[in-house]
């Protein structure tokens, strides 16, 4: 197989492995799908498209990239991606916490608004109730 083949395979493993299409590595690399395709089938390319390609692509070994030996991805790049992705998720459920906290105060905020409406009707009844006794009383001392 030509080495041309077997490096345009190894970039179709890369992409799939990452999920990016050949039309958006075209856009990322500022060439066309069509270009990468005729990469990825071996076609005729210069080594400033494999200098572009891992310009665009930081975590793609290039020794693998090449030769088809190590890690496809530079470890460097495959740690902080790992990190970065358990930081997401850690960051997912303080979102979720944040809002579970949000629902919690709005209910607490409604029964103390409850609470205070409740002590400011007593309040008034309270009022309403020394008034009644003390008209009685001053009717009842008019009385004696």
């Amino acid at each position: 197989m030509d080495e041309l083949v077997r490096v345009g395979k190894r970039i179709q493993t890369y992409l799939k492995y990452k999920g990016i299409g050949i039309n958006q590595l075209g856009r990322l690399s500022d060439t066309s799908g069509a270009q990468v395709s005729n990469i990825i089938k071996g076609k005729n390319f210069g080594l400033d498209k494999i200098y572009t390609l891992l310009k665009v692509l930081p975590d793609l070994a290039p020794h693998w990239l090449l030769f088809g030996e190590g890690e496809m991805l530079k470890a460097a790049y495959t740690e902080p991606n790992r990190e970065l992705e358990l930081l997401t998720q850690d960051n997912e459920l303080l979102k979720k916490e944040i809002n579970h906290l949000r629902t919690v105060i709005n209910y607490q905020e409604m029964a103390i608004e409850a609470y205070r409406k409740s002590f400011e009707i007593a309040n008034g009844v309270n009022d309403d109730m020394r008034q009644a006794m003390e008209q009685h009383r001053k009717s009842a001392v008019k009385g004696k």
